[in-house]
C-alpha cells in the first residue's frame, strides 16, 4: 500500500546492527563507535603509563615532604633511625635484633677515625681545585657543555663534603669485606669489620688433644678433641656426646688479616668517597625507579 513502510525482517535487522558496530559481513568500510577505541592495546598502555607516573610523583611528593619534616624536627634522631633500618635490612643484627656495631675503643674504629678526616680534607681540596679550574674556563668562554655539567656535579659535591663530619661513619661488626655509601643516608660511610679481618674455618694442621675444633654434624659444630686412634679422633660435642671423626670432617677457626695499614684503608674509603662525589648513588636510584616503572607498565594486563 502506498505510504506504508514494511517492517524489516529479523535477519535484516541483525545485518544492519552488524554494519553499525562493525561486526557484520558488510563492515569493510563501516565506521566503528568511538567507545571501541578503548579496546586499543596501545591506548590502554599509554593511559596506564601516565596513571602510574602521576601516582609515582604523588607518592614521591608525600614521602619527600614527610622526610623533610622529620629531618627538620630532629636531624640526629632521623639519621639514627634511618641507619638502624638500613643495617637491619642487611641482617647486621644479633640474635636479639640489635645492630652489631664495633666498640669505640676497638682497633677498627680507631683506624677509621685516623684515616677518614684526612681523606675528607683531601677530597674537599681536590673538588675545590677541579671546580675552580672549570669556573675559570667558563669565565674565559672556553668551557664546553660537558664541563658546565661537570661543574654542577662538583658544586653539589662541595656542599656534601662541607657538611660531612669527621665522625660520619659506622663500623659494623659483619664478617664480610665491604664498605659502602648510600644516597638514603648522605654524608655517612658504612664500614664492615670484615675489611680489616675475616673469621672463618680452615683445614686443621697440627691437631692435638684438648684443641677446640669444629666437626661436620648437620653443619659445623664446636667440639673438643679428647683422644686419637691412628687417623681418627674422638671429640666431645657439647657436654657429653662423643663422636669419632677424621681430619676431613674437622675444621679450626682461622682469622685472616686483610687491611694491614692506614694506606690500604685510605684506598678503600677513598673509593667510597668517590661514589659520593660523583653522584653514583643518585644515578642508581634514578635507574632503579625507571626500571620499576617500566616493569609496571609492561606487565601483562589482567582480563
Amino acid at each position: 500500500m502506498a505510504g506504508r513502510r514494511m517492517p524489516l525482517a529479523p535477519a535484516a535487522l541483525r545485518g544492519l546492527r552488524g554494519i553499525v558496530i562493525g561486526t557484520g559481513s558488510a563492515n569493510s568500510g563501516a565506521r566503528r563507535p568511538i567507545w571501541e577505541f578503548w579496546n586499543n592495546r596501545w591506548l590502554r598502555r599509554a593511559l596506564r603509563a601516565s596513571r602510574i607516573g602521576a601516582l609515582s610523583v604523588s607518592i614521591f611528593g608525600v614521602g619527600y615532604t614527610t622526610g623533610v619534616s622529620d629531618v627538620l624536627a630532629d636531624p640526629q634522631d632521623f639519621r639514627q633511625k634511618k641507619a638502624t633500618a638500613l643495617l637491619k635490612s642487611m641482617n647486621a643484627t644479633d640474635a636479639e635484633g640489635h645492630v652489631r656495631l664495633c666498640e669505640d675503643h676497638s682497633e677498627e674504629v680507631k683506624a677509621v677515625k685516623r684515616v677518614l678526616p684526612r681523606l675528607l680534607r683531601a677530597a674537599r681540596a681536590q673538588v675545590d681545585a677541579l671546580a675552580e679550574e672549570i669556573f675559570q674556563a667558563i669565565q674565559q668562554g672556553e668551557a664546553t657543555r660537558s664541563q658546565e655539567k661537570d661543574l654542577e656535579t662538583l658544586q653539589r659535591a662541595q656542599k656534601r663534603l662541607q657538611g660531612w663530619s669527621d665522625h660520619g661513619f659506622l663500623v659494623v661488626d659483619v664478617n664480610t669485606p665491604n664498605a659502602f655509601v648510600t644516597p638514603m643516608l648522605p654524608r655517612m660511610v658504612f664500614v664492615h669489620r670484615g675489611i680489616f679481618w675475616v673469621d672463618g674455618l680452615a683445614r686443621p694442621e697440627g691437631l692435638q688433644v684438648g684443641k677446640e675444633v669444629y666437626v661436620r654434624r648437620d653443619g659445623w659444630q664446636r667440639a673438643k678433641l679428647v683422644s686419637q686412634h691412628q687417623d681418627q679422633w674422638a671429640a666431645i660435642l657439647g657436654d657429653s656426646e662423643t663422636v669419632t671423626v677424621g681430619p676431613e670432617d674437622m675444621r679450626v677457626r682461622e682469622r685472616r688479616q686483610l687491611v694491614e695499614n692506614d694506606e690500604q684503608l685510605a684506598m678503600l674509603l677513598g673509593h667510597e668517597l668517590a661514589h659520593a662525589v660523583h653522584d653514583h648513588g643518585y644515578e642508581s636510584l634514578g635507574i632503579w625507579t625507571t626500571a620499576y616503572s617500566l616493569e609496571l607498565v609492561s606487565a601483562p594486563q589482567r582480563t
